[in-house]
């Protein structure tokens, strides 16, 4: 298969400048640059991943121990909504910038980067101003009638004002990983908002529900104002050039709808889980799954640095090279996360009785989602394959047969069988679902991505054509 690169709003630039502002002298010196500054910028992003879960635990224990059960309860509830309003208020800006971003800042072409930006941070400004007023202005009827909590009122209109900023740091961050600042990125997505309220909580005794919510109201203020500084800095001394404002937006609808499909699938079992059986089970079921994403942490990382190499190669035409990087990412991390995933699925009950002796009853359970978390791993980042190269229609459509059969399977199999049966959709699921991307992009880029290395790849390569 011989794909076409679709044509974008694109004005050449020099052809020295393939890896964004920090790279071009690796690239000048390596023959095989791309997989270098990979190797260079994940444990960025990776260190950035694993502080933002060691302070958003932090966070949720200061919670936990100055609100006490009901108050955490009242205020996660109150967070989860603002972020799914951010999810959907970022129209899917964010990928769909990182794309063409990525692909102007490969040739060098600063000013189409920042007319890129442009478009997207006004159109994210203008949906997340609406969120956060609908949001807002349905506060007290979603607390009192959907939720039968009366206090959540006050916690949930002071979260609406976060939309705002969460969805327009989201976005910021996404053109910062096209020009290759990976740490600003981080700081923004993963590890600002909660580090910040850690340390201030560290410090002063805030005890109730409102003061929690002002608090990280006024950090995420923060946070997004210090990304936003960031950018200006970079940009100060471009000016903007032309990019179609409707070529983004076109692109942008169905990433949209790809992030809500995501955020369903890390939602759905959990939910499903807790009306159809018991608190408990929730609770131990909680703890697969953490135990289960240490496994996909590593994925996490490397899609948050390649992606904007996909697209760079995507758009210079270089398909061989994204077709390598994306193997030669995909073999080395399911060689480093075998041992993780072989320890999950031999010792899953001394494992998870590091919880509690209750918690081993999750065995079987973490074992399939381990597994699924492998396989996850094992087909690489198939999934912003896709999206960096014009094919989100198709990375929309297969988030979306996934999520079918994840509500299906977890329908079937909870009542039956409990967080077991969670356990088995969620590892069904997820490896149907990145098997079947895994055939989209051999089918629409003409790669490969399964780690198979050498002659048997050939091999098989040669029997798909």
């Amino acid at each position: 298969m011989s794909p076409q690169c679709e044509s974008v709003s694109l004005a050449s630039g020099s052809a020295d400048n393939t890896l964004g502002s920090d790279d071009l002298s690796v690239e000048r010196k390596h023959g095989d640059p791309v997989f270098r500054v990979v190797l260079r910028r994940v444990p960025a992003a990776l260190i950035a991943r694993g502080i933002g879960a060691v302070t958003g635990f932090g966070l949720n224990l200061f919670m936990a121990r100055r609100l006490g059960a009901h108050g955490a309860g009242v205020l996660q509830l109150a967070i989860t909504i603002s972020m799914a309003s951010a999810v959907v208020a970022t129209l899917g800006l964010d990928m769909a910038g990182l794309r063409f971003a990525s692909g102007a800042a490969r040739m060098g072409d600063m000013p189409t980067f920042r007319a890129v930006y442009r478009h997207a941070i006004r159109a994210g400004l203008a949906a997340s101003l609406c969120g956060s007023a609908i949001i807002f202005a349905l506060s007290e009827s979603l607390a009192v009638h959907v939720f039968q909590e009366p206090g959540m009122t006050k916690p949930l209109q002071i979260m609406a004002l976060t939309v705002v900023p969460r969805a327009m740091s989201h976005i910021l961050a996404a053109f910062l990983r096209a020009l290759g600042r990976i740490t600003m990125a981080g700081f923004l997505d993963f590890v600002g908002i909660s580090t910040i309220a850690v340390a201030v909580l560290a410090f002063t005794r805030l005890d109730s529900v409102v003061s929690f919510a002002a608090l990280l109201c006024g950090v995420t203020f923060a946070v997004w104002l210090t990304g936003l500084f960031a950018m200006k800095q970079r940009l100060r001394d471009t000016e903007p050039g032309r990019f179609e404002l409707g070529e983004l937006l076109r692109t942008a609808m169905p990433l949209m709808w790809a992030a809500v499909l995501s955020f369903t699938f890390q939602v759905a079992d959990t939910l499903m889980l807790g009306l159809l059986r018991s608190g408990e089970e929730v609770g131990v079921y909680a703890a697969v799954l953490k135990l289960g994403a240490v496994v996909s942490m590593l994925l996490l990382a490397v899609n948050y640095v390649t992606a904007p190499q996909f697209a760079g190669m995507w758009h210079a035409g270089d398909i061989v090279a994204l077709g390598k990087l994306a193997r030669r990412t995909a073999l080395l991390m399911s060689l480093l996360v075998t041992p993780v995933v072989a320890a999950l699925v031999i010792f899953p009950g001394p494992i998870l009785s590091m919880f509690g002796a209750e918690f081993r009853v999750g065995g079987t359970a973490l074992i399939a989602v381990a597994l699924g978390q492998f396989a996850n791993v094992a087909t690489g980042s198939v999934g912003y394959l896709l999206a960096m190269t014009g094919n989100q229609r198709a990375f929309r459509n297969t988030l979306a047969a996934g999520a079918i059969l994840f509500i299906g399977l977890n329908l079937v199999l909870i009542p039956r069988y409990g967080m077991t049966g969670a356990g088995i959709a969620f590892g069904v699921a997820i490896t149907v679902q990145n098997l079947l991307q895994t055939a989209v992009v051999r089918r629409r880029i003409g790669i490969l991505v399964l780690p198979i290395p050498g002659a048997r790849f050939a091999a098989i390569k040669g029997a798909l054509d």
